[in-house]
């Protein structure tokens, strides 16, 4: 009898852990899953938005001298510091319009000496306020404040400001946000043309000028790809890697070897996937895709026909 209660016993103790291990087993599974969903840069890079304790500390000043005025707009600049996710609707916005057109001067003052992130809501500010009585100032800030570009777009500025455009476009071109290159397009003139052609080729951001130029230039971007990726290839990593679709695109081989080598610890490795799903007959998750590229890499083809990599039979 005591033996059988013993192995009665063991066999409760058995289920017992048997049904522990599969609850653990399960709860890790959810775990999984939840992780799986989360947006790593959350974690990284959490979302801050506007501090609003701060910036009811920043009332609107009474009889405002400009000096005063200065130093409201700069306080509900600053007030950014530490945040990490904008949006148009954010109550900076609406407290810098308060300073009034009349003003603009001193808003642009202050956007000159703030950095990017910090400008971006005194940004969305001189857009709303801008109008033709200020478009002297913002023309003059141009050069230094190369966002303001947006406002020539909306107003129709372009060809006032051609010779500031074209300007920032030669020889060697450093960073112009996108709406500069429109700008510059929307002159329709041959020459403003071959300047954003050649900033696309020698310039930083390819991938947005490409957007640009292929979606209003009526010209083949063929020759003007291979010379942009072949400058990508030497220079920022980010640069060429963003650049891979675009190549790959054109049937340039060694632009997959890219996608693959940084398929998996690219921020933007959707944009890798989706062009290796596009311009190859690799399909499947991001293993299969690297598997294909493995056993076929030394005998792919490019058909121009359906702009894909095929694997020669």
């Amino acid at each position: 009898m005591f033996r059988k209660n013993v192995v009665h016993l063991l066999c409760i103790a058995v289920i017992i852990l048997v049904v522990a291990i599969a609850f653990i087993f399960y709860k890790l599974y959810k775990i999984e899953g939840r992780l799986n969903r989360i947006d790593p840069f959350s974690v990284i890079y959490p979302k801050y938005g506007a501090n609003l304790d701060s910036l009811r500390s920043f009332p609107f000043p009474d009889n405002p001298s400009r000096e005063s005025l200065r130093k409201y707009v700069f306080d509900v600049v600053l007030s950014a510091k530490g945040q990490t996710s904008f949006s148009d609707n954010d109550p900076q916005i609406y407290l810098l319009v308060k300073v009034g057109e009349d003003n603009m001067d001193i808003l642009l003052e202050v956007a000159r000496v703030t950095d990017r992130i910090e400008r971006f809501h005194i940004n969305s500010a001189i857009s709303i306020l801008a109008s033709d009585k200020t478009k002297s100032l913002i023309l003059e800030a141009l050069p230094e404040h190369q966002e303001l570009a947006s406002i020539l777009l909306d107003h129709k500025w372009e060809s006032e400001a051609k010779d500031v455009l074209l300007d920032a476009l030669k020889e060697e071109p450093t960073y112009v946000p996108p709406e500069w290159i429109l700008a510059v397009i929307n002159l329709n003139d041959p020459c403003a043309n071959k300047a954003a052609l050649n900033y696309f080729v020698h310039g930083p951001n390819k991938h947005r000028t490409y957007k640009i130029l292929s979606s209003t230039l009526e010209v083949d971007m063929a020759p003007y790809v291979a010379k942009a990726w072949e400058d990508a290839r030497d220079g920022h990593w980010w640069d060429k890697v963003m650049m891979a679709p675009v190549a790959m695109r054109y049937g340039h081989e060694d632009a997959i070897e890219v996608a693959i080598q940084n398929l998996k610890k690219f921020v933007n490795r959707h944009i890798l996937r989706e062009a290796l799903l596009s311009y190859t007959e690799a399909t499947g998750t991001d293993e299969m895709i690297v598997e294909w590229y493995e056993k076929n890499r030394d005998h792919l083809y490019f058909d121009s026909k359906s702009n894909k990599f095929r694997a020669k039979r």
